[in-house]
């Protein structure tokens, strides 16, 4: 098997031209960071949150410290149903980013996930 084309094999992602367009670029370019957040964002918008939530996990491994990715990739997992997982991802991006739009949108992510969980009082906090 071509090693090329596994990933896509792998990962099972979404099958329009354009999806396939950027996922080729991110193989082929590992160091394109553009190409694999539009890859990221193009399978959420398409509501495939499981492969999603792979591609926005393949960015912080690529950066921890990229806490746009961070914070959606706790968004993604609310949508997967991993409420814990979501609040642990946030956690992550309040405690360590300094921009404010980034620790907003964790914090609305956090509460969103504890309301998920039935924890009004922490969802509230």
């Amino acid at each position: 098997m071509n090693e090329m084309y596994k990933p896509l094999i792998i990962t099972g992602l979404v099958t329009t031209t354009f999806s396939l367009s950027l996922n080729a670029q991110a193989i082929d370019f590992p160091e394109s960071k553009r190409a694999l957040n539009e890859l990221c964002i193009t399978l959420y918008s398409q509501k495939d949150y499981l492969n999603a939530q792979s591609c926005f996990t393949e960015q912080v491994n690529r950066n921890e410290k990229n806490y746009h990715a961070l914070g959606n990739l706790a968004l993604v997992k609310i949508k997967n149903g991993d409420f814990k997982g979501a609040i642990e991802t946030a956690d992550i991006v309040l405690q360590q980013s300094n921009n404010r739009k980034q620790q907003a949108s964790a914090a609305y992510n956090q509460g969103l996930a504890y309301e998920r969980l039935k924890n009004k009082e922490a969802a509230l906090a």
